[in-house]
């Protein structure tokens, strides 16, 4: 599959390259991330029936291209809580005052 452009996190760019027909960037705000097909751009100058364009794909494979950034989104955030939790702890129990036992 040929993508058009890859992006970490949305605008404004705070980094950006191309390779080859691809753009990559990272922008500043981290608020997910997207991966964009020529399929969607008018202005693309691939052939319509490239069997490389997702949507020249069979259904399991599109659906196995979407699905990754779901699974790639879910990742991310179960490494951010879990590293939120290691961070500040889980040590001790509710500390109750005093008056209240």
């Amino acid at each position: 599959m040929i993508p058009n452009s890859t992006c970490q996190c949305v605008e404004p760019a705070a980094d950006a390259m191309q390779g080859g027909d691809v753009e990559y960037s990272l922008n500043l705000i981290p608020l997910g991330g997207y991966v964009a097909f020529p399929d969607d751009d008018p202005n693309s100058t691939y052939d319509p029936k490239d069997p490389n364009l997702l949507k020249n794909r069979g259904i399991g494979q599109r659906a196995l291209v979407i699905s990754a950034g779901v699974m790639a989104n879910i990742v991310f955030a179960l490494t951010v809580l879990l590293a939120q939790v290691r961070g500040q702890g889980m040590e001790g129990s509710i500390s109750v005052p005093p008056s209240v036992q």
